[in-house]
């Protein structure tokens, strides 16, 4: 690892000329898309489900927040630049004071050595590239929806930022009550977990059908992203939709590692039910340096083709945007079990990014799919690209 961070060393953003200036630019080296970016949340309000239903009637959530990232009207200059610490704020309230949103992005980070306060606090208030409550231009975008997974607008934001900026509706939703519970919960039956997933999948489908006649929304073209214990739902939702044109997880439980369903309710899923193209993005290392794990053999029976994407280097951690990308730009070598630190935390981020836009780019908008342009700055065997074909 040490001879591929310093292959790497050309790429770096310089810290001390990072920390020099006033504001930290957080999208490492990221370009921003033709589109600026505008961001909004609403609440939306949820039904319970007409019996007889699967999931459980009560308690049913009575509404969602929803966050959405879009493509914004004229220059992008209307509304208000979003600083990081915004999000936290539309995500957990917006009364939090620096000590909270310090304690926050520290934890999200896995509280590596090596970060002070100083270090948080510019993280926290570095600009973004979404503007608040900017006016939508008047195309209609495809639609990228995450599946159920907590913590995206914080944990996700550059990737969400990074898909508006090239002309994606980016929406997530989380419930305002009586959310499902996390199936590592004490207690839960199996029948519980499997329950909490049928929930999750349900709220999904109201806030796609939601989605799909916003005016901004191209209907036709719809995807599901996945990140983490977040698989399960997506394929589920796929599953149940036939109007989800692709399902992309990252490092996600989508056709292995389940936590809501049993592994023999994975053995028995029917290989010909995976109707849409599967893209899954995993890391390499489930623990640093523990053995490479082999591909899904699921993967190799989606019907419509699927993706698997290796990333040889990284953990499970590098995959969210405090524990991967901001260790990189703040330098932070020492981290978590969960990750890698330094530059290839950085480009890492970096690449998952360009990947995710690279396949939905191919499979929703019938782009090249040349996987060799997305990776095209990382050094020889960052990345690992596999293309099952039907």
């Amino acid at each position: 690892m040490k001879v591929l961070v310093k292959t790497c060393l050309l790429l770096t953003i310089s810290v001390s000329a990072a920390f020099g200036a006033e504001e930290l630019r957080l999208a490492g080296n990221l370009e921003s898309g033709p589109h600026p970016v505008g961001f909004r949340t609403e609440t939306l309000r949820i039904s319970p489900p007409s019996a007889p239903q699967s999931v459980p009637v009560e308690p049913w959530p009575s509404a969602v927040e929803l966050y959405v990232w879009y493509p914004a009207a004229g220059d992008g200059s209307t509304g208000s630049r979003m600083v990081f610490a915004d999000y936290y704020r539309a995500q957990e309230g917006r009364s939090l004071g620096d000590v909270e949103l310090h304690e926050r992005l520290l934890d999200d980070m896995t509280s590596p050595p090596g970060v002070d306060d100083a270090d948080l606090g510019s993280v926290l208030t570095a600009p973004m590239w979404a503007m608040r409550d900017a006016p939508a231009d008047d195309a209609r975008h495809p639609l990228v929806l995450w599946s159920y997974r907590d913590s995206v607008p914080t944990m996700q934001t550059l990737l969400n930022e990074y898909l508006a900026s090239h002309g994606y509706v980016v929406a997530f939703a989380w419930p305002v009550d009586n959310a499902p519970p996390f199936p590592w919960e004490e207690g839960l039956t199996e029948t519980q977990k499997s329950e909490a997933l049928d929930t999750q999948t349900r709220l999904l489908e109201d806030v796609l059908d939601v989605m799909r006649t916003r005016p901004g929304v191209d209907a036709g073209s719809t995807s599901v992203l996945a990140w983490s214990y977040g698989g399960e739902s997506a394929g589920a939702l796929q599953r149940r939709r036939a109007d989800v044109d692709v399902v992309v997880g990252i490092d996600a439980t989508l056709v292995s590692g389940w936590v809501y369903r049993s592994v023999e309710a994975l053995a028995d899923l029917d290989g010909g039910e995976l109707s849409a193209p599967y893209a899954l993005l995993r890391n390499g290392r489930p623990r640093i340096d523990a053995p490479t794990r082999p591909e899904p053999a699921l993967l190799r029976e989606v019907r419509a083709g699927s993706w698997f994407v290796e990333f040889p280097y990284l953990s499970h951690g590098n995959f969210n945007f405090p524990g991967g990308m901001i260790p990189g730009i703040l330098n932070l070598e020492e981290v978590s079990s969960w990750a890698v630190g330094g530059d290839a935390a950085r480009l890492g981020y970096e690449m998952i990014c360009r990947h995710v836009r690279g396949l939905l780019d191919h499979e929703q908008r019938g782009l090249p799919g040349d996987s060799a342009q997305w990776s095209a700055s990382a050094p020889e065997g960052f990345v690992r690209v596999v293309r099952h074909r039907p």
